[in-house]
């Protein structure tokens, strides 16, 4: 990271004045409000409850919400964090009178143009991006932990560290990573989540069954005792939610066959 961290804004003039607060600040906000689906709750508005109740982020769901607020908050970070999204944020608006010519279009974003590095390409524009927004919404959490306005060089590479653990955990230990960072008396280092090892009984039923997917998987799984989803029975899992059990499955597949 040493060579290519660069700061998240700069003036895209050369010589132009520094970007000021208000653009990190306005950057910041739009992390906070991000809202993943129409009835799911933003970072701010949930935070914003539970500072106001004096608590941390729920593990359980209450008051009839299919998820917990630490399952809600661990969703909005992986919706922002990979870098297909990211690739997103530098779209450019059509050129359908052909104003432009051969010059670049303006992005849809109005700040994307002071982020926007012209000698990288889209995939490591987008790598800062992810970073960045990572840098975001942890600093939400504990404000002034990490310099990554500036940035400072140390904080930027605990921040990427962070992000790597958050993407390598299934949706149960995302949840906890959450409740970690909230946690106050929680030492930024212990934050991360440590991978949890499949027993290799375990590794031996997921292989001789990895041809199988979906239901018929999950059937399998759990008529032969596999214990690798923190212990509970895989049929029960896909039948609440195929999606999630599918994605923990596929990671463990990658990992150990």
């Amino acid at each position: 990271m040493k060579n290519s961290l660069r700061k998240l804004f700069h003036n895209s003039a050369p010589g132009g004045p520094e970007i000021g607060k208000s653009v990190y600040d306005e950057f910041q906000t739009g992390i906070t409000e991000f809202r993943v689906r129409p009835e799911r709750e933003t970072v701010r508005e949930i935070m914003e409850r539970c500072r106001k109740e004096n608590r941390q982020p729920n593990r359980q769901p209450v008051n009839g919400q299919p998820d917990s607020e630490c399952v809600q908050l661990a969703e909005i970070l992986e919706e922002l964090r990979p870098e297909e999204s990211c690739k997103e944020w530098f779209d450019r608006r059509e050129d359908k009178k052909g104003e432009w010519g051969t010059l670049p279009t303006p992005f849809k974003q109005p700040h994307a143009g002071f982020a926007w590095e012209d000698d990288w390409p889209l995939e490591k524009n987008a790598r800062k991006l992810s970073l960045y927004r990572v840098a975001a919404f942890l600093d939400y959490f504990r404000k002034g932990e990490w310099d990554w306005r500036w940035p400072n060089l140390d904080d930027m590479q605990e921040i990427e560290k962070l992000g790597e653990n958050f993407a390598s955990l299934d949706e149960d230990d995302r949840a906890e990573f959450i409740r970690h960072l909230a946690d106050m008396s929680c030492n930024t280092d212990d934050i991360a989540i440590g991978k949890k090892r499949l027993k290799p009984e375990d590794v031996k039923i997921l292989k001789s069954n990895a041809h199988l997917g979906g239901k018929a998987l999950a059937e399998a799984l759990s008529d032969e005792g596999f214990t690798g989803l923190r212990g509970r029975d895989p049929l029960e899992e896909y039948n609440k939610k195929p999606g999630t059990f599918t994605k923990a499955i596929s990671r463990l597949k990658e990992e150990y066959l």
